[in-house]
C-alpha cells in the first residue's frame, strides 16, 4: 500500500540486508508485500548461471552507480534507466563487475520464477504476458528525441521514460535548469506521483532544502508537489496518469 509521505532524506534510512552482498534502504511500501520504493545497493559478484527470471509485476530503475550488466549486452552505469514489464525475461548474464547503488520501483509482491534455457540473453516478454509494454534497456538516457520536451518553464526539459497505455500510468525525468531567477513549478497528477531527487538543489516549501537523495510520495485524488530550482537537477517523478507540468 502507498503511503503520503513529506520529503525525507535517504541518507537518513538505515541499510537492511536482503542477501549476503545486497542491501536496501526502502522508501515507500513494506519491501516484502505489495508494491515498493527502495534504494538497492550490491557488492561486486562474480557472473550468475546462465538462467534468466521474471517477475509477475513491473519492475524499473535508474542507476545512480556501479557498472553491471543483466544480459551481457548492454553495460550499465550511473545514467541508465531500466524497466522490465511483468513476465519480461531478463537476467540472463547477470555480472555486477563493480557493484550497482539503483533506485528501484517494483509494482508489486515480487516473486522470482527462473527459466533455465531463455532463448534469448536480451530480456523479451512471455508469450502470455497480458501487456501492451515491451522492456527498456537505456545505457544513458539522453534528454533528447521525440519524447523529449522542452517547457514554456525557463531551462526545463521533461523525457518520457515509461508510459502504460492501458493505465497511464508512467515516469518521467526532468531536467531543470534556469537560467534566471528561480522558478517555481507545480507537478500535477491523479492517484500517486512520487518523486525522487537524483540531483541539485530545490525550495520545497520548507526549512530545508529538498536536494540530492530526497524523496516523497503523495496520494490522492488530485495529488500535486510544487517547487522552486535553486540550482541545477535532476528529477524523477513516477505519475499514476499524466503528468501535468504548471508555472507558478
Amino acid at each position: 500500500m502507498k503511503i503520503n509521505k513529506e520529503f525525507v532524506n535517504v541518507s537518513d534510512i538505515p541499510w537492511e540486508r536482503v542477501t549476503d552482498s545486497v542491501v536496501r534502504k526502502v522508501l515507500n511500501g513494506s519491501g516484502d508485500h505489495g508494491p515498493h520504493t527502495a534504494i538497492l545497493k550490491s557488492e561486486p559478484r562474480s557472473p550468475d548461471p546462465h538462467r534468466g527470471q521474471y517477475h509477475l509485476v513491473d519492475e524499473e530503475f535508474y542507476c545512480l552507480g556501479g557498472h553491471f550488466t543483466f544480459d551481457g549486452e548492454h553495460w550499465l552505469r550511473k545514467g541508465a534507466y531500466v524497466h522490465y514489464p511483468a513476465k519480461c525475461v531478463h537476467g540472463a548474464r547477470v555480472h555486477v563487475k563493480d557493484g550497482y547503488l539503483v533506485y528501484l520501483r517494483m509494482g508489486g509482491t515480487v516473486t522470482v520464477n527462473f527459466i533455465d534455457d531463455p532463448v534469448s540473453d536480451s530480456p523479451y516478454m512471455l508469450d502470455d504476458a497480458d501487456t501492451l509494454m515491451t522492456p527498456t534497456v537505456r545505457k544513458r538516457v539522453s534528454m533528447a528525441g521525440k519524447d523529449t520536451k522542452l517547457h514554456a518553464l525557463t531551462g526545463l526539459r521533461s523525457r518520457l521514460l515509461k508510459l502504460n497505455p492501458e493505465t497511464g500510468e508512467g515516469s518521467t525525468l526532468l531536467d531543470w535548469k534556469p537560467e534566471k531567477g528561480k522558478p517555481s513549478i507545480c507537478l500535477k497528477s491523479q492517484g500517486e506521483l512520487e518523486l525522487f531527487v537524483i540531483s541539485g538543489q530545490f525550495d520545497g516549501g520548507t526549512k530545508t532544502p529538498v536536494e540530492h537523495g530526497a524523496y516523497t510520495c503523495r496520494v490522492g485524488k488530485n495529488v500535486s508537489i510544487q517547487l522552486s530550482c535553486l540550482t541545477e537537477g535532476r528529477l524523477l517523478v513516477s505519475h499514476g496518469a499524466e503528468l501535468q507540468l504548471d508555472q507558478v
